[in-house]
């Protein structure tokens, strides 16, 4: 809890057990159907930097993208997604593309530090 604390509040956060793990660009999305994934940035130019490589990569294969990030965040990855050509407004009309404020949408089904597994739901879908 304390990273999605860490993120809400626009700070950074690393676990002790990846310091120093280093991963590089956005994955092969087009041998996997769903997954999640973790990555670690050093600043906040590299965080908007691969959530846009990550956001294109599932774009591109068709894939639905949600991106819960702080405003800055989400509005730099908008600018770069714009910039390689993706329409996001026809996208995110089209259900394929999401950009939600990480902080609000956490409020929606956190309580008192715990989820909500009925809000969470009603949020998620």
């Amino acid at each position: 809890m304390a990273a999605a604390k860490a993120v809400s509040e626009g700070k950074r956060y690393i676990s002790a057990k990846l310091v120093g793990l280093v991963i590089v660009g956005p994955p092969d999305l087009s041998e996997r159907r769903t997954f999640h994934e973790l990555q670690i940035y050093s600043n906040d130019a590299s965080v908007v930097d691969g959530f846009a490589s990550f956001a294109a990569g599932g774009l591109n294969a068709g894939n639905a993208v949600l991106v819960l990030a702080t405003d800055a965040r989400r509005q730099g990855v908008d600018q770069k997604l714009q910039t390689r050509g993706f329409d996001l407004g026809a996208v995110a009309k089209s259900g394929g593309y999401i950009s939600r404020d990480v902080s609000k949408t956490l409020s929606e089904f956190m309580i008192d530090g715990r989820l909500d597994t009925e809000r969470f739901c009603q949020v998620g879908g």
